[in-house]
């Protein structure tokens, strides 16, 4: 089984692109702010990009929230 080919919302729909990448600044202040836990943060993302069907995404923020110390357990 082949992945499916990826969209590459940078090259294909820059402004989108800009405008995540904007929002995912937001989110970064927004939750800091807020005084919430890093790790906490991770692991919205990484059920966020479960609940889109995104796996991309979920690598990503996965491997996001262990290089950020997260225990792999509650990944799982």
């Amino acid at each position: 089984m082949t992945d499916p080919q990826r969209v590459n919302i940078g090259e294909q729909h820059p402004a989108a692109y800009k405008t995540l990448i904007a929002l995912s600044s937001e989110v970064e202040k927004a939750t800091a702010a807020a005084g919430l836990d890093p790790l906490l943060v991770e692991l919205l993302r990484i059920r966020t990009s479960q609940i889109n069907g995104c796996a991309f995404c979920l690598r990503m923020h996965t491997r996001d929230a262990l290089r950020k110390g997260e225990n792999p357990d509650r990944i799982a």
